[in-house]
């Protein structure tokens, strides 16, 4: 192994291990032999205790290293580093290679192979390694914190300390990434501080201590919010210790994140320095999830200096976003979750630049909502600032006051207080908006509307009517106090629950959790209609020794409420009357009828209508048997807001249940369809069989007899004392007898071709014999002389002409076809004859051209005009007659034309 070695190095072992694995699914590798070789095992643990060193020094050394226990593994057999080898082989490939998909085979292996040997030991590292360096890749970040939190009770278990260390500091950064509130991400990073120390893992200290400061300057704790300088790091006294020990992890993570504060707090010039110095240190935290991160603020930070850049300097940074743009694109593809909402704030931004308004506006509202979605509330602020300042440069003033406040609210909830002053002194609007102590309960003005108008923002000095700066500003707002922010958030989160429930049951219980929640009820019961009585469909109440529980003593069970003595029905009356809400402030002390306030005594009481359109869906009772006047004014106004998207939830699930029903009846209809149309296919095969069955045995009790007639009608013709006339008598039952053996073997055929089932094929006879084949047959029993000509695909072709002796050319076409339509030709009743021409004529239009087929004599010519009207009519009364043959045809062979000739006259003389 190389001392110091380079990308070929790297690239050479990648290329081997490659080869090694060829040929064998990863799963497999799972059940490869235990490796009993003691050198091997010896090299194994000897290479595994400097991997770490290897990996914050010489990263190309801890690929080589790690490639190494790899193919001691697929040589030698498994023991439990080599599910570390394969955690660390995944490590590279979704780091270093690319290939997420077969990296994070390799980690579902490397955790498959633990549990399998049961390695104890090595759970801490293997745990960190899978889940700081692949699931990310394709999967919530969220996914990876209580992994670990286990492998950091694991390394304290077990001794491994370092591992355990380095868990609980990834656990902590991965929760700054996720935006975690960050009071309580403090108070967490200053507990693993004093743990570490206690560990006495001096080297993690500091890496902690960093993300501590970081935090702190968010928090408005520090100095200066853009230097990492404060009580938990220096940068002025670590940042040369760093750079002294080539620590490039560490001297990374100083400069990146000082490069996100700047680009915050908009020192974008700072930013774009520091960035600059990170990215010569970008390989030493690959596969990591800050590499994304790198990636993402890079390009803002490219972004926002663009307008300031020279022209050539502006091509380089498209260039650089685009490329980057193409790293989040792919990376996206597999962690949406992670990925997506930060590709489409770098496009925002871009369209920005490049002065495409209605797409950066899109694209701004796809991160947006998509940031919201996955729960990092830290960038939802980010998109929201940038596209408040996007919106104030367009002069659209009316819509960045909406961004701007939820880039206020998102900031608040993230416990930035930092970037919450910022936006105040940048947009001293505002401070007028948000810093106004709270309106005491009941002292709001009468004139002023329940949800008050948003406030009019604009920057400071910006003038939206011109679109150009000015000395002075003129705002409008609604002011509000910062817990009114934080109260609002929890509306939104209590309104979301309830929108994202669709079955009822279900619904029904979140329902109830949020009204007595956001309502300080010990109890509360749900009533629903049913025509014209009230159903109870849920009752939940607080359990008074752990107020944080709540009991459901019925729920998802319809109740009349006459039956019922959990509620006040001559409040449910006057509600359901009146369709207002009614609250009643101690219920001990009011004069009453009502039986239940008789009996229960309650204190604090509330019965309120849910009503969707103007119909009432529904009605809420709450009540507070500790306190009385515990339904505030407040509280009735958030209770207000829920009951108003309670109601559409209700709608949507009964709905839902309604159409999960309809879905239920149809599935079962469709159902016994389908078994009656499978009995009935069944029926059909078994008489299809019958039928076959009985064509066999008929042709073979047939077949005996016969050819013992048509044997001995052989041998009589071989007497020479026979007249002419039994000579000719003998010569018939030959015919008839061969005939008729024909039809035996025919007969299988025949039902085929009936069933569509047979393939007709095409091959040369005389046309014209064969029909006087069976003319001659029919003869014997039928009163006239028919002649079929037929002209249908194939056998159309063999009528198109005659040779010069009369006879129709020999032509390709199926023979047995041709006899199974003339033989049915003739049980198809004909009209009686023309009395002056002795003949009947019809024509049959071509099914495709609509035009009139004419039948030819034997020698060619066109047949003759017949003018007189009664023959006219005949023809056209005979048409239904033929058409039942024709239709039997298989219709896939096209056009077809008939004409039946006269009877008593030859062709020529009828125009037939």
């Amino acid at each position: 192994m190389p001392q110091n070695p380079k990308l070929y190095d790297v690239s050479l072992a990648l290329w081997k291990t490659q080869l090694a694995l060829a040929g064998k699914p990863i799963d497999t590798l799972l059940n490869l032999p235990q490796m009993t070789n003691p050198r091997k095992l010896a090299a194994m643990r000897i290479l595994a205790s400097v991997m770490s060193a290897a990996y914050v020094c010489s990263p190309n050394l801890f690929v080589l290293i790690a490639l190494k226990i790899l193919n001691l593994s697929l040589q030698y057999g498994n023991i439990d580093l080599s599910a570390y080898a394969y955690a660390t082989y995944g490590q590279i490939l979704c780091g270093v290679v690319g290939d997420i998909p077969k990296g994070y085979q390799f980690g579902q292996l490397a955790l498959n192979l633990m549990t399998k040997l049961n390695a104890k030991k090595l759970k801490a590292r293997v745990l960190l390694v899978v889940h700081d360096y692949i699931t990310h890749w394709q999967s919530h970040v969220k996914e990876t914190l209580s992994p670990f939190l286990e492998a950091y009770q694991s390394g304290l278990e077990t001794g491994d300390l370092e591992f355990a260390t380095r868990s609980a500091m990834v656990y902590s950064y991965h929760s700054y990434f996720l935006g975690r509130e960050l009071s309580q991400l403090e108070q967490e990073l200053r507990n693993y501080t004093t743990i570490i120390r206690e560990l006495k893992q001096a080297k993690y200290i500091a890496m902690n201590e960093r993300y501590r400061q970081i935090v702190l300057n968010l928090l408005g704790r520090s100095p200066d919010p853009c230097r990492l300088v404060g009580e938990a790091y220096n940068e002025d006294i670590f940042l040369p210790l760093h750079l002294q020990a080539n620590d490039r992890n560490a001297i990374f993570n100083v400069y990146f994140h000082k490069a996100i504060l700047c680009y915050l707090f908009q020192s974008y010039a700072l930013a774009a320095e520091n960035v600059t110095q990170a990215r010569q240190h970008l390989d030493s935290v690959s596969g990591l999830l800050i590499v994304v991160l790198f990636h993402f603020y890079d390009s803002l930070i490219s972004l926002a200096i663009f307008p300031q850049a020279f022209q050539i300097e502006q091509k380089q940074i498209l260039h650089q976003v685009n490329a980057n743009q193409r790293k989040l694109k792919q990376w996206a593809s597999y962690a949406p979750m992670n990925h997506l909402h930060k590709f489409y704030l770098v496009e925002a931004e871009r369209y920005r630049i490049l002065g495409q308004v209605v797409a950066a506006l899109d694209a701004y509202d796809r991160a947006i909502a998509l940031a919201v979605e996955h729960g990092y509330v830290n960038e939802a602020a980010l998109a929201n600032e940038l596209a408040a300042r996007f919106c104030l440069e367009q002069g659209k003033t009316r819509l960045a006051q909406t961004y701007l406040a939820d880039a206020y609210y998102n900031y608040a909830r993230w416990g930035a207080q930092a970037k919450v002053r910022d936006l105040e002194q940048r947009y001293p609007q505002l401070a007028a908006l948000f810093n106004q102590p709270a309106r005491q309960a009941g002292h709001q003005p009468a004139h002023q509307p329940a949800n008050p108008p948003a406030a009019n923002l604009t920057a400071p000095g910006f003038d939206a009517g011109t679109s150009s700066w000015s000395s002075t500003t003129t705002i409008t707002a609604t002011r509000l106090d910062i817990s009114e922010v934080l109260d609002l958030t929890t509306v939104l989160q209590a309104s979301q629950a309830l929108s994202s429930e669709i079955r009822l049951e279900r619904l029904l219980a979140t329902l109830m959790q949020v009204a007595i929640e956001n309502a300080g009820a010990e109890k509360g019961v749900l009533l629903l209609p049913d025509g014209d009585r009230w159903l109870i469909r849920a009752k939940v109440t607080q359990n008074r020794s752990h107020p944080q529980t709540l009991q459901i003593d019925s729920l998802y069970r319809s109740l009349p409420t006459e039956s019922s003595q959990d509620v006040p029905m001559s409040l449910v009356h006057y509600v359901a009357r009146t369709r207002l809400t009614l609250t009643i402030e101690d219920a001990s002390r009011e004069a009453t009828a009502d039986p239940y306030i008789q009996q229960q005594q309650p204190k604090s009481m509330l019965c309120m209508p849910i009503l969707r359109q103007g119909n009432l869906t529904g009605i809420l009772y709450l009540e507070n048997n500790l306190t009385s006047g515990a339904f505030t004014r407040d509280r009735l106004n958030v209770l207000n807001l829920l009951m108003a998207q309670a109601a559409i939830s209700l709608e949507n699930a009964r709905l839902y249940e309604q159409l999960e029903d309809y879905s239920s009846t149809l599935e079962a209809r469709i159902e016994m369809r389908t078994q009656e149309l499978e009995a009935a296919r069944r029926n059909a095969e078994v008489a299809n069989r019958a039928k076959s069955e009985f064509l066999a045995n008929m042709s073979h009790e047939l077949r005996t007899p016969l050819n013992a007639i048509l044997g001995f009608a052989q041998l009589m013709v071989r007497d020479t004392s026979l007249s002419p006339t039994q000579r000719e008598n003998l010569e018939i039952i030959n015919l008839s007898g061969a005939h008729l053996l024909n039809l035996i073997n025919d007969v299988l055929e025949f039902s085929k071709i009936e069933a569509g089932r047979v393939t007709l094929s095409e091959a040369p006879f005389d046309l014209l014999n064969s029909i006087a084949t069976n003319v001659t047959h029919i003869a014997i029993t039928a009163s006239r002389t028919i002649k079929a000509a037929i002209t249908q695909g194939a056998i159309g072709r063999s009528l198109s002409g005659m040779d010069g002796g009369g006879r129709a050319r020999t032509r390709g076409s199926d023979r047995l076809f041709l006899r199974w339509v003339a033989l049915h030709a003739y049980h198809v009743p004909y009209p009686a004859a023309d009395p002056a021409h002795n003949d009947v004529v019809r024509t049959v239009p071509s099914a495709e051209s609509g035009a009139e087929c004419k039948g030819e004599d034997e020698v060619g010519n066109a047949p003759q005009e017949h003018t007189d009207a009664n023959r006219t009519t005949q023809r056209a009364q005979g048409e239904a007659d033929k058409r039942g043959a024709l239709d039997a045809l298989p219709q896939q062979h096209g056009q077809y034309c008939l004409t039946v000739e006269c009877h008593g006259e030859t062709p020529a003389k009828c125009g037939g």
